[in-house]
């Protein structure tokens, strides 16, 4: 019962501070006295408090001492240490997923005993059902991160790279319409359009004349036999 209560502060909490983002401290702090019934609004009134967010502060404390403090430190500790990627969850909302439950962590003074250098180990621990992205981040000394925007900087490199190379891999595969295998984050980028087809030949007014349009570089270079067979039409050994 505890953790929900504490669950369902941290929720209004959140919401609390989207819908006064842009009011002046004063009407934020009167806001949150109208919101608070009960105990809360007794205790609330008995505190000299300055600020709002002194008073969510105050909040927090509270429900934590309701019961044993270390039960809801060690909930929210639990699903940082043990969380996944869902299964069709991209890779950014996994990031803002994982960095609400190390928010809702450090609203509670219990949380000083953990720092956020052991946060990123859990992380990268998280990730590790993605091989190809947990080696490509550890290759990039991802353990040697100390704040979360950092290991998260390096995640989302290394994943647009592996994607990339997963789309390079892709694009000579001769069944196009096979997923790969090697997926790292779905719905992590939009699809590559379909490549377009050469337009058929024109023919010049007046004359019998056809041609195309100018080829680019890439789609003048001919295949290596190809072009071997074409030289040796050309200048034969003979």
């Amino acid at each position: 019962m505890v953790v929900v209560r504490a669950l369902k502060f941290l929720l209004f909490r959140k919401k609390f501070d989207r819908l006064t983002l842009n009011a002046s401290p004063a009407a934020r702090l009167d806001a949150a006295y109208k919101c608070l019934l009960g105990n809360a609004q007794d205790k609330a009134v008995n505190e000299p408090l300055c600020s709002c967010d002194e008073l969510m502060d105050k909040m927090a404390r509270w429900y934590a001492s309701d019961a044993d403090p270390t039960i809801l430190v060690d909930v929210f500790r639990n699903k940082l240490q043990n969380t996944r990627p869902y299964p069709q969850e991209n890779l950014e909302d996994y990031l803002d997923r994982y960095l609400i439950y190390w928010n809702n962590l450090c609203c509670f003074q219990e949380a000083s005993l953990f720092t956020e250098s052991s946060c990123c180990l859990w992380f990268l621990r998280t990730i590790r059902c993605k091989p190809l992205l947990y080696a490509e981040v550890m290759r990039r000394n991802g353990r040697k991160m100390r704040t979360l925007s950092e290991v998260f900087a390096v995640v989302r490199d290394s994943c647009q790279v592996l994607m990339d190379i997963e789309a390079v891999s892709n694009h000579f595969t001769a069944d196009r319409s096979t997923p790969s295998q090697n997926t790292i984050f779905n719905n992590h980028r939009s699809p590559r359009p379909e490549s377009k087809s050469m337009p058929p030949p024109k023919t010049l007014p007046h004359s019998g004349i056809s041609h195309r349009p100018f080829l680019s570089r890439n789609q003048l270079l001919l295949p290596t036999r190809m072009l071997a067979e074409y030289r040796l039409m050309i200048f034969p050994t003979t």
